[in-house]
């Protein structure tokens, strides 16, 4: 499942429109999500010391399994992504969206796993109410943000080596498997 780019429209004019101050921000990570292609683990560890704003460019090390298979990203930004990462700007030190404390040790995956699972949970807890306000005929999870990316760059003409690379898979046979029924 992702976003057509009409409920993609829909979700930012509701996201304007939430009334709690973290719901607005929720809603802002699964933008970026859905124009960076990152795993919720991404969006949590992802630094601002990893973002060049004059290069247009995130090159964030992928903590999925980071310490058997560490991964460097490259992810262009658009204005989008841009524009959101100006609204975040000064909020935290060190993790673009808060979601971990400055000097957060990432060494241990054990303790990562369970921060990340309760980040998620609350996470997903307000995108599915986006997404019942929305009318969505699935349930909106952060996860769906990267679906949304990778339909939105597939569709968009990039080709699926480049595709793969920016989501970070490890094949193009991955990428193949996961978005073949989709295309």
């Amino acid at each position: 499942e992702f976003l057509t780019i009409e409920q993609l429209r829909k979700f930012k004019e509701m996201a304007g429109k939430v009334r709690h101050k973290r719901t607005s921000e929720i809603a802002d990570i699964f933008l970026f999500a859905c124009f960076a292609g990152l795993r919720m683990s991404d969006l949590m560890t992802l630094k601002w010391s990893e973002i060049d704003m004059d290069k247009n460019m995130i090159s964030h090390m992928q903590y999925k399994g980071h310490t058997r298979r560490a991964k460097m990203l490259y992810i262009p930004l658009n204005d989008t992504s841009r524009e959101i990462l100006d609204r975040w700007k000064g909020k935290y030190e060190e993790f673009v969206f808060g979601l971990l404390p400055s000097g957060y040790d990432l060494s241990d995956e054990a303790a990562f796993l369970k921060v990340k699972n309760a980040a998620d949970k609350t996470i997903n807890q307000s995108l599915q109410s986006i997404g019942d306000k929305m009318g969505l005929p699935f349930n909106l999870h952060i996860h769906l943000g990267r679906h949304t990316f990778a339909m939105m760059t597939l569709n968009g003409g990039v080709d699926i080596k480049t595709t793969s690379a920016l989501l970070g898979h490890a094949s193009t046979q991955i990428t193949e498997r996961v978005y073949a029924t989709l295309l």
